[in-house]
């Protein structure tokens, strides 16, 4: 027997919208007819899913998803529609903001086409150059969702986000939800992170992999991240590459807007034969910056006078096969020492990252570096250690 739905009234609707209506009832009586009642609710979640854009107070910064794609299609722009291309991909139906603007890295002023609620044509998105690889676009009124078309090798660093400049590094499509986790200490924080190249590696591709440094689990538990990594950086000032003392004191680093600063280096420090310095009595106000313990108090000394508001974690170097690991022992128990003395919270990765002995193959891309795989097992213990203080 024909299930027949009591469906509510829809005469006074528009005829494509009420077409479309129709076909909603249409789809679920046959559905019910069909299958019965068992599994609805799985086929209405596979049949009516939102994008997260779509989640009251969701953050998204890269609105695009590239594993949410029709591959080798790509879009004709004078109907809306999906035509064959090989090697090109057109994304889902994305929510945006009329009167916003919307911007993509992309050098090209056509890039997808606008649509109405209904999901129906309505124009071409025709881009103009903000900046430097960023092109923008004011949403036109009228228009609900946006698709665009990637080519293969642009989908690891493909961005379309709701602001007018381009973001300051390569985010993945994450949704972060800060409400759910407002009680947590990292939800909403505003943080900047310091380090050497591990630090760096966040958001970048190397050799055609793109790395989800530590930082990107920090910010799916809701924090906000300013990326300060530099290949090479150690703690003091050396002849061989930028020392985090002038990064931070010399160059007067301003830490008003952020609630957090985390410093993680200390391996340059050891493979450029940095002296290491003395950590020093609590009491103590002049050091020598020319070591590694030395610049590291100075480090510290001029945040906690200058923003004693901010609060400062430090990471000890992870473990390694290319560099010594006794000076690396060393130099982390002075690490742990200093924030000891300053009464910081700190987090011990030389011993316990997970990457050591037997690991490093498994974890990093060259017996230095993390893999993503690594950065995993970092960022989930560095998110755990700073929501537990």
């Amino acid at each position: 027997m024909t299930i027949k739905l009591n469906r509510p009234t829809n005469a006074f609707q528009g005829g494509s919208y009420r077409n479309e209506l129709n076909q909603n009832w249409d789809m679920l009586e046959k559905w019910i007819d069909e299958n019965g009642t068992d599994g609805l609710s799985d086929f209405l979640a596979n049949n009516l899913t939102i994008g997260g854009e779509q989640l009251s107070r969701a953050k998204i910064v890269n609105l695009f998803d590239k594993l949410d794609i029709e591959k080798n299609t790509s879009l004709v722009n004078l109907t809306g529609g999906t035509t064959a291309a090989e090697g090109t991909n057109t994304s889902r139906f994305i929510k945006v903001t009329p009167g916003q603007i919307i911007g993509v890295t992309m050098n090209a002023t056509m890039v997808g086409c606008y649509y109405d609620f209904q999901k129906q044509y309505i124009g071409m998105m025709q881009m103009t150059e903000a900046t430097s690889e960023w092109y923008t676009q004011t949403v036109p009124e009228g228009v609900d969702y946006v698709r665009v078309v990637v080519i293969d090798e642009h989908l690891d660093s493909y961005m379309l986000s709701q602001q007018a400049t381009m973001p300051e590094q390569y985010y993945e499509h994450e949704i972060s939800m800060p409400h759910f986790n407002s009680s947590k200490l990292l939800s909403g924080s505003r943080v900047v992170t310091f380090g050497d190249s591990i630090t760096w590696y966040d958001g970048k591709i190397v050799d055609g992999v793109l790395y989800r440094g530590y930082q990107a689990y920090m910010r799916q538990a809701g924090a906000s991240i300013k990326n300060e990594g530099l290949g090479n950086l150690t703690f003091a000032p050396n002849t061989k590459a930028s020392s985090m003392y002038e990064q931070i004191v010399t160059n007067q680093y301003d830490f008003t807007n952020f609630d957090i600063v985390t410093i993680a280096a200390g391996t340059n420090d050891v493979a450029f034969n940095v002296p290491l310095g003395a950590v020093g009595g609590r009491n103590d106000t002049v050091f020598d910056t020319n070591t590694s313990l030395g610049a590291l108090r100075a480090t510290i000394e001029y945040i906690r006078i200058n923003y004693p508001r901010t609060e400062i974690y430090l990471f000890t170097p992870i473990q390694n096969e290319t560099r010594d690991m006794d000076k690396h022992e060393v130099i982390t128990d002075g690490i742990i020492a200093i924030a000891d003395i300053y009464s910081l919270p700190r987090l011990d990765l030389f011993r316990m990252s997970g990457l050591g002995k037997y690991t490093f193959e498994v974890y990093t891309r060259d017996g230095l570096h993390p893999n993503n795989e690594g950065f995993h097992m970092i960022g989930k213990r560095v998110v755990r250690m700073m929501e537990s203080h």
